[in-house]
């Protein structure tokens, strides 16, 4: 459920805020796709989680579609060797 008391703002500290937020989380849950693994927040948000020393929660990686069209170079190398759960769908569909 989304609370627009705890939204985001222009001019927030995102970056902060991620981290408190993790930080405060039991687990942090990736849901992979070609555009998610290209996307530099998300990539910055998994690093936090794996090199935090303050964050010691799991990370668990879920594959949405085809695990082949990821783009593995642009993935932490450390979390290409974590275990991960692909999910097949079809496009628009949830399994």
């Amino acid at each position: 459920m989304r609370d627009p008391e705890l939204d985001l703002q222009p001019g927030d500290n995102w970056a902060a805020e991620v981290a408190r937020a993790l930080e405060e989380s039991q687990a942090m849950v990736v849901l992979l796709t070609p555009d998610a693994v290209g996307s530099a927040h998300v990539r910055r948000e998994m690093e936090y989680a794996l090199g935090a020393k303050r964050y010691g929660n799991p990370l668990i990686l879920v594959v949405i579609g085809d695990r082949t069209r990821l783009p593995t170079s642009e993935i932490p190398w450390i979390v290409r060797r974590l275990p991960w759960d692909a999910t097949k769908c079809s496009q628009g569909s949830w399994p």
